[in-house]
C-alpha cells in the first residue's frame, strides 16, 4: 500500500512537471502561408498569412507588408511599411492591412524625411535571421541602418516599440490614420511633412525607444482612445507582450498533443494557431460597435464579431470553435443574428451558397441554445430562398430541385443549395 501510494504521488509530479514545461507558443509558426505557390487557383497563389502580432480572435494585428498592395511574402527582402488591421487571414491577399505605420531611415533617411515620399515599392532591406515572430510578437532589426521594430497586441490595441541607431534623429511615417484611430506616442513630436500619402512625425533625440499605442473603433476616435486607456494604460512593452502570450498559452493550451514527433505538433499548434485569427472582435472594450445599418449598438454577448466569410469557414473551423470554445462561438451566432436584424441578411459573401445557414444549424445541434431559435430559423431560411446577392439560378433550384449545367457552376450551386436545406432540417429536428 506505501508502495502505491509512493507511485501515485510519483506519478503525479511528472505529469505536473511536463504540465508545467509544456509551451504550445514554441509550437507555433506564424511564416506558415505566408509565401506563394507554385499551384494557381482562380484567386491567386498565396498563402494569405501573416507573421507580425496579434491577440486571440483580435481586433489589430501589427505586421510587416513587403509588397505595397499585396502584403507579406517570406520571398522578399525589403519591408514597405507595417499595416495595423484588417488582415484577413488565409485569403488571397490577407495579409495586406490598413493604416501604415515606418520608421524613416537608411542611406536615403534626408531624402524621404525631406520631401515626405516614402518608397513603398522600395521598401527597407532586412534578412529573415534578423526576424522574430510567434504568437504576440513580431520583431525584425533593418538591415540598412540597424533600427529595430518590434510589435504586439491586446485584443484592440497594438503597441509598437521603435529602437532608433544611437545618433539618429527618430522619424516615423504615419499613412492612412482616419478619424476613427487614435495613436499615443510616449514622447512629444513635430510634423515635419504631410503628404497625400500621410504624414512623417519627428521626435527628439533623447535616448530610448519611441512607443506608439494604436487602436482603432467603429464608433469613433473617443472609443478608440478608450480601448487604449482601458486595456494598455500603465502597462509597458513587454507587460502587454507578456499578458497577450499568457492568453495564447491558455487558448492553445486546450488541446495537448502527445506525439514524439515534433514536426507534428509545430503543424498542429500552427493551425490551430490560425484557426483563432477570424472572425475577429469588432466592439469596444464598453460593448459598442457600429453596425451594419450604420447606427451603434451595443454587443448582446461578450464580444462582437465581424470578418465572417461562411463559405470558408462553415466545414471545419466553427464545428471547431463548436467543441474548443462553445461561448465564442455563440457570440459569433449571436453575432451573426445582429447582421440578419441590421440588414435583413445573415452574413454571406460572394461565393456559392448562404453558409451561415450551416454554421448557425451547427451549433444548435451541438448545444449552443443563446440564441432565439424562432429568430435563428427566420433568418436561415430567408438565407436559402434568398440572398444579398440575388443569384439569378435560385429560383430555378427553387423549382426544378437542381442547376441545369447550361448555368456556370451548376455542380456547386446544386450541391450547396442542397446542403443549406439539409442542414435547416436537421436543424429543426434538434429543435425537438
Amino acid at each position: 500500500m506505501r508502495l502505491f501510494i509512493r507511485y501515485g504521488w510519483l506519478l503525479l509530479i511528472c505529469q505536473m512537471s511536463r504540465a508545467q514545461s509544456f509551451d504550445p507558443l514554441t509550437y507555433v509558426d506564424p511564416f506558415v502561408g505566408t509565401s506563394r505557390s507554385d499551384v494557381y487557383t482562380r484567386w491567386g497563389n498565396e498563402g494569405g498569412t501573416y507573421p507580425g502580432a496579434v491577440a486571440p480572435w483580435g481586433a489589430i494585428q501589427l505586421t510587416p507588408e513587403t509588397r505595397r498592395t499585396a502584403g507579406y511574402d517570406y520571398k522578399d527582402n525589403a519591408i514597405c511599411f507595417f499595416s495595423c488591421y484588417h488582415h484577413m487571414s488565409g485569403y488571397p491577399g490577407g495579409s495586406a492591412g490598413r493604416l501604415k505605420i515606418m520608421p524613416v531611415g537608411g542611406a536615403d533617411d534626408e531624402a524621404r524625411a525631406g520631401t515626405g515620399v516614402f518608397w513603398f515599392n522600395i521598401g527597407r532591406p532586412f534578412r529573415h535571421e534578423d526576424e522574430t515572430a510567434m504568437p504576440g510578437y513580431y520583431r525584425v532589426r533593418l538591415a540598412d541602418d540597424g533600427t529595430v521594430v518590434e510589435a504586439t497586441a491586446s485584443e484592440r490595441v497594438g503597441v509598437f516599440r521603435l529602437s532608433f541607431p544611437e545618433g539618429a534623429t527618430p522619424r516615423v511615417f504615419i499613412g492612412g490614420a482616419g478619424p476613427n484611430t487614435a495613436l499615443q506616442f510616449n514622447r512629444p513630436y513635430v510634423k515635419e511633412h504631410v503628404s497625400d500619402e500621410g504624414m512623417v512625425l519627428r521626435f527628439s533625440g533623447d535616448t530610448g525607444a519611441i512607443i506608439i499605442r494604436v487602436s482603432v473603433s467603429s464608433v469613433g476616435e473617443p472609443s478608440a482612445q478608450k480601448n487604449i486607456t482601458r486595456e494598455t494604460d500603465g502597462l509597458t512593452f513587454e507587460e502587454v507582450r507578456e499578458r497577450t502570450q499568457a492568453s495564447w498559452r491558455k487558448q492553445l493550451g486546450v488541446i495537448e498533443v502527445e506525439d514524439p514527433d515534433e514536426i507534428h505538433k509545430k503543424i498542429f499548434y500552427t493551425a490551430l494557431y490560425h484557426s483563432m485569427l477570424l472572425p475577429w472582435i469588432i466592439s469596444d472594450v464598453d460593448g459598442q460597435y457600429r453596425g451594419q445599418d450604420g447606427t451603434v449598438h451595443t454587443t448582446k454577448g461578450q464580444h462582437e464579431y465581424g470578418g465572417f466569410s461562411a463559405w470558408d469557414t462553415f466545414r471545419s473551423l466553427h464545428p471547431l470553435l463548436c467543441l474548443l470554445f462553445p461561448e465564442r462561438q455563440q457570440d459569433m451566432v449571436l453575432s451573426m443574428l445582429d447582421v440578419y436584424r441590421q440588414t435583413g441578411y445573415l452574413p454571406s459573401d460572394p461565393m456559392t451558397g448562404n453558409h451561415a445557414v450551416a454554421v448557425i444549424a451547427d451549433s444548435w445541434v451541438k448545444g449552443i441554445r443563446g440564441f432565439d431559435s424562432a429568430e435563428a430559423y427566420a433568418a436561415m431560411r430567408k438565407g436559402v430562398i434568398d440572398t444579398p446577392y440575388r443569384e439569378k439560378d435560385m429560383a430555378l433550384y427553387r423549382r426544378l430541385g437542381y442547376i441545369p449545367s447550361t448555368y456556370p457552376e451548376s455542380v456547386t450551386r446544386t450541391v450547396e443549395y442542397a446542403y443549406d436545406d439539409w442542414v435547416i432540417s436537421e436543424g429543426i429536428m434538434g429543435y425537438n
